[in-house]
């Protein structure tokens, strides 16, 4: 592992505790651009039309649902807190591809006022 690796981490992990969401748009570094600078760098080795990248925050949701939300019968609710609308799409999407009713599989809850 290069030696600055570490305290790149860091960096990035402080600033995720700090700006949580914002990270992605309003930071030095906003990730959701992180993407276009690793093109760059790959484009050395080959073309940006033989690259795919993933691990977003909505990607990341279905990956876990996908590797985790099995439906016993009884016991096939999901439960969300306010979200962005990324993830509240991601969650319906994966309640309907095992042939759910996102109505009655997905409850949403609200902070108390």
């Amino acid at each position: 592992m290069p030696k600055c690796t570490e305290e790149l981490m860091q960096e990035q992990f402080k600033k995720w505790s700090q700006m949580v969401l914002f990270g992605h748009f309003s930071s030095p570094v906003p990730w959701a651009h992180v993407m276009s600078t690793a093109l760059r760098v790959f484009a050395n080795w080959c073309q940006s039309q033989e690259i795919a990248m993933m691990e977003c925050l909505t990607v990341n949701i279905h990956l876990l649902l996908t590797a985790f939300y099995k439906q016993p019968p009884k016991t096939q609710n999901i439960v969300r807190g306010q979200s962005i609308p990324s993830d509240h799409y991601a969650i319906e999407s994966q309640i309907r591809l095992h042939g759910l009713d996102t109505a009655e599989s997905m409850i949403c809850l609200k902070p108390k006022e």
